[in-house]
């Protein structure tokens, strides 16, 4: 953004069950991932509403959030949550957090993958990451960080657009670091939000001694 230039906030209203989600898309931020709601998003929010009980109650993690969308809806539905993501998403993050009234159950916090993750107070009963499949580069840390913040108890949900070649690095990646995978069907999806490009996956390290 140019210096002087004034910001453009689009918002974008999101049903979640009962609930209206405002979210305000960082539209200052024209070129980076994070600063708009990709499909992928909508497809694994709108499954958590099929069953709030995937995440009520529960302490959860949102990587790589960029607006909040995921991690504001898993609030809404019942979890304690904690979104971070790189310094550039931190403020815009932090204001769809106050414009939905979600300080008492969501908190904003950097996180660069790959780095230390023993001030976040692992493990975390949800970690959520969404649309974070497009740069190969990235994907060793995502990985190691997704398994830092992981008990054998604790389940990923990773949802993304199907891209090939990165799709077959982040599968090898899971498994050198014994991450296990089971996609989600699209029966299980909501029937409203799925597409043949968009997948959902659950991630699991496996129990002690099996």
């Amino acid at each position: 953004m140019r210096k002087g230039q004034q910001i453009q906030r689009v918002s974008r209203q999101i049903d979640v069950n009962n609930h209206t989600l405002t979210i305000e898309e960082h539209t200052e931020l024209e070129n980076e991932a994070g600063a708009v709601v990709w499909d992928a998003a909508l497809v694994l929010l709108n499954y958590f509403c099929t069953d709030p009980g995937l995440l009520q109650g529960k302490r959860c993690i949102e990587l790589g959030a960029g607006t909040g969308v995921v991690g504001l809806t898993a609030a809404l539905l019942g979890a304690l949550v904690v979104l971070t993501d790189l310094p550039i998403y931190l403020s815009g993050l932090e204001r769809n957090v106050q414009v939905n009234s979600l300080q008492s159950f969501v908190s904003v916090r950097e996180l660069q993958w790959g780095t230390d993750t023993d001030s976040f107070g692992p493990p975390f009963d949800v970690i959520i990451a969404s649309d974070l499949l497009y740069d190969m580069r990235s994907i060793p840390d995502l990985m190691l960080t997704i398994v830092s913040l992981s008990s054998s108890d604790t389940v990923t949900y990773l949802a993304f657009e199907v891209r090939p070649h990165v799709i077959r690095a982040a599968f090898q990646a899971m498994e050198a670091y014994g991450l296990k995978a089971e996609e989600v069907t699209q029966s299980q999806l909501h029937p409203d939000w799925q597409s043949d490009d968009i997948r959902v996956f659950k991630l699991k390290l496996p129990q002690l001694g099996l």
